[in-house]
């Protein structure tokens, strides 16, 4: 397990065009209320996209949808068990578009209104309830179906 540094700096050595942005990733996590621990497995995550990007010798402006999913299916390939879907990404992807490091979302794809009252119920139950990605992922599933259940023309009611 790698400890965090004294000077409160992300532990590992980053490489690759998003290195810089790991660091500040992490302390936005810290600073929304995310436990240390899941703050910095995020950061992981973000770290392992940039040295992605860098083997496949893609700048962080190539960061497209379809570029996404082919960095899941290679963390499927590698045998990672977390963050394999491109939806898991979309809190590290937020960050990474505020902060002008990758492209905007495509506006292809139109999230539905489910999908937005599912992303803030997985944000409060990583942050306030500090439970682990399996179980926020089995929640979010029930509450897809209840949601889901409640739309009406294309609106929640």
């Amino acid at each position: 397990m790698v400890k965090a540094a004294t000077d409160g700096r992300y532990p590992v050595r980053v490489s690759g065009p998003l290195a810089l942005s790991v660091h500040p990733f992490r302390l936005e996590l810290v600073r929304r209320g995310f436990t240390p621990r899941s703050s910095q497995d995020h950061a992981y995550v973000l770290a392992d996209l940039s040295r992605w990007l860098e083997c496949e010798g893609l700048a962080p402006g190539q960061l497209t949808a379809e570029r996404v999913e082919e960095f899941v299916q290679a963390r499927r390939d590698a045998g990672h068990r977390r963050w394999l879907t491109d939806r898991s990404l979309q809190l590290m992807l937020g960050f990474l578009r505020d902060a002008g490091a990758v492209p905007p979302q495509e506006h292809g794809a139109v999230e539905s209104p489910v999908e937005g009252v599912l992303e803030e119920y997985r944000s409060y139950l990583l942050r306030e309830r500090q439970l682990g990605e399996r179980t926020v992922r089995g929640r979010a599933d029930v509450a897809r179906g209840f949601l889901t259940a409640q739309l009406v023309e294309g609106q929640l009611r």
